[in-house]
């Protein structure tokens, strides 16, 4: 897993073949609606009136209220109008709202024990339907399915070069772990780009809510011989670089796309059997039950 973080700070920013930018055409509005929590959780201080184009966002932080359960704490997001459980080592949940510069609002989670100098990593965000600003989009600009979001559900077909699995738990929860093939690798427009790390990724799709529309978390989750794996079995076929140094392919024809779908399949494998290494599966377990944790309030 060495040098990932790295990679994910260089590559997330670009516009991706498979992310729709977040800029939209919605109209400006002369006046932005106040953003009205109902109950305003106790960490957090709402402004009662949002500034109009041109002046300084506001940036709304907190904390979110979590008790212990031992290995997982148990979270209250007032905000998404959620409950989940988080394995403990990840640490106190810090929190930020903030507008679009445009359009839309934009909400993230920082993690007191992750930080740029982890190889690992915990990522957590998602906006409004209507959110937008001048810049490329990430994967965690999500606002949940259908409407600007290119997925109309969570284990959408035209997905699936990337999310090579995925199970739903409800119709608005679903978990998916990253690991592309070949035809990813091979024919994006692009290059791989971000969606070639391996990650887990939780979806959780907000319809009704009043302020974010659709949230995220994703995760590495491998050990370091599952990456080893990954790094020394798998991306070699395809001439990918040894320890993430290029994700960019330099033999794609039929033969070795093939031979590296076939050992891509092999670890999937293994992993919907339960057969990974130790840490490995244990990471996977953790982020299933916080997929499954989920709970609307």
């Amino acid at each position: 897993m060495q040098n990932k973080f790295l990679l994910i700070i260089a590559i997330i920013l670009p516009i991706l073949s498979s992310c729709s930018s977040v800029e939209t055409t919605t109209p400006i509005a002369t006046t932005i609606p106040t953003i009205t929590f109902s109950p305003i959780p106790p960490t957090i201080t709402a402004t009662p009136t949002l500034p109009r184009k041109g002046q300084p966002k506001p940036i709304i932080k907190g904390s979110l209220d979590c008790s212990s359960l031992g290995i997982f704490k148990k979270c209250v997001d007032d905000v998404l109008s959620i409950e989940f459980e988080h394995p403990t080592s990840w640490g106190q949940i810090d929190t930020r709202l903030r507008e679009g510069s445009t359009s839309g609002y934009i909400y993230g989670y920082s993690f007191s024990e992750y930080s740029s100098t982890k190889t690992d990593f915990v990522l957590a965000g998602g906006t409004s339907r209507d959110f937008s600003e001048p810049r490329g989009g990430t994967p965690l600009d999500f606002a949940g399915y259908g409407n600007q979001s290119e997925k109309e559900e969570g284990c959408d077909s035209r997905w699936q070069d990337i999310y090579t699995i995925c199970q739903g738990i409800s119709p608005n929860v679903t978990w998916m772990i990253q690991l592309p093939n070949a035809n990813r690798f091979c024919n994006s427009v692009n290059g791989p780009g971000y969606y070639a790390i391996d990650l887990f990724r939780i979806e959780v799709n907000l319809p009704n809510n009043p302020t974010i529309n659709g949230f995220v978390f994703e995760s590495s989750f491998g050990s370091e011989e599952f990456s080893n794996q990954l790094e020394n079995e798998l991306y070699p076929i395809l001439g990918i670089g040894s320890n993430g140094s290029s994700m960019y392919p330099t033999k794609c024809d039929g033969e070795n796309q093939k031979a590296f779908d076939q050992q891509l399949n092999s670890i999937v494998e293994k992993i919907n059997n339960r057969t990974v290494d130790m840490e490995t599966q244990n990471n996977i377990d953790e982020l299933i039950h916080l997929a499954i944790s989920i709970r609307f309030r």
